[in-house]
């Protein structure tokens, strides 16, 4: 976003049962048309030399496809909607019960010392 436009974070029941979206925008720049493609790709970046190594979103997608979610990616520029540009990540991820330990699911019975 380069310090520019508004970051907002929405977390919800998915559309999918059984599963939660997170729900990722911004106002910024946006992402152009012919990179979109290849932002998942490991070591792709547009930045300058030392200021990224492009592994950022290829790792996200690896953590997040391990635990058996998705993660999509729409944005748009200036030059798609003038006044409009920005991006949106959209993380689709499993609901699992919450597994209890042994030790909390019984109530402790030790006297104190």
């Amino acid at each position: 976003m380069d310090g520019k436009g508004v970051l907002t974070v929405v977390t919800k029941a998915g559309k999918k049962p059984g599963f939660v979206d997170v729900v990722v925008s911004d106002t910024g720049s946006g992402i152009k048309k012919e990179f979109l493609q290849k932002i998942f790709d490991p070591f792709f970046t547009t930045k300058k030399v030392g200021d990224g190594t492009g592994l950022g979103l290829s790792v996200s997608y690896g953590i997040i496809s391990n635990y058996g979610g998705t993660i999509d990616c729409e944005s748009r520029t200036d030059d798609d909607a003038p006044g409009q540009s920005g991006t949106t990540f959209t993380l689709r991820l499993p609901v699992k019960p919450e597994e209890m330990s042994a030790e909390e699911e019984e109530p402790s019975t030790a006297a104190s010392p």
